[in-house]
């Protein structure tokens, strides 16, 4: 009898503890299971978030590179437009068509050496108006190329500014009054701060060089021409 119910209450414990051990055991599938997706989500999400990252990033390049272009578009076109402007003074007249023709029936050789040396100096000069025409960017966005020249042919040789006076503002200090701070306000005067090196001053004076080239060169070719045409008849 005591042996049966000593097997009786083994059982019992075995039992138990199968069931105990069984039910620790679908915890731990089941835990593992949760934390094998909640990882896979992660994941999932992460790997998604850095897509569109990536996405966003490349789509603020294009973007970047679109109005990089834009901008050297505009640039190149306000050089253009410059160089017309150069192309419609520089036209000669009559008169001088003539002169020129004179002498260079004298001396061919040295005013075809002129042209060459004024055709390499116009071009230098329209390479530097090309390289400063970014200058418009620091202007209004939506700036006209007219407006936008009438600014270059403003600026100065020298850069004038408002002139600053110092304002001392006093305390107390061991009972003896002293300064605090400074500070520099505008007086309502203008001061020359220096010489002017900007694009636009830079722009001014290659412009106006190119001029006198473009048209000294214009009349050199113009009488050239005539003084071949004259001696064809």
């Amino acid at each position: 009898m005591a042996n049966f119910k000593e097997k009786m209450n083994y059982k019992w414990r075995s039992f138990v503890w199968n069931m105990k051990h069984s039910k620790d055991a679908r915890n731990n599938f089941l835990t593992c299971v949760f934390l094998v997706v909640v990882f896979g989500c992660a994941f999932v999400w992460l790997a998604k978030a850095d897509k569109k990252a990536k996405e966003q990033e490349e789509a603020q390049k294009k973007l970047e590179q679109v109005e990089k272009e834009r901008q050297a578009k505009r640039a190149h076109d306000f050089a253009n437009y410059i160089i017309e402007d150069v192309r419609a003074y520089a036209i000669p007249s009559k008169r001088s068509i003539r002169e020129w023709s004179e002498n260079y029936k004298f001396d061919p050789g040295y005013w075809d050496g002129r042209i060459q040396d004024l055709v390499s100096d116009s071009t230098k000069y329209a390479n530097a108006i090309y390289r400063d025409a970014w200058c418009i960017q620091e202007l209004h966005p939506n700036i006209s190329f007219e407006a936008a020249l009438k600014w270059i042919d403003e600026q100065s040789s020298v850069v004038v500014g408002p002139k600053y006076k110092a304002e001392y503002n006093m305390g107390v200090s061991h009972g003896e009054e002293v300064i605090k701070s400074v500070s520099y306000v505008p007086s309502g005067k203008t001061e020359v701060k220096g010489s002017n090196h900007s694009a636009e001053y830079k722009m001014k004076v290659n412009k106006r060089h190119l001029k006198e080239i473009s048209l000294e060169l214009a009349q050199l070719r113009a009488g050239r021409n005539l003084a071949q045409k004259n001696l064809e008849r």
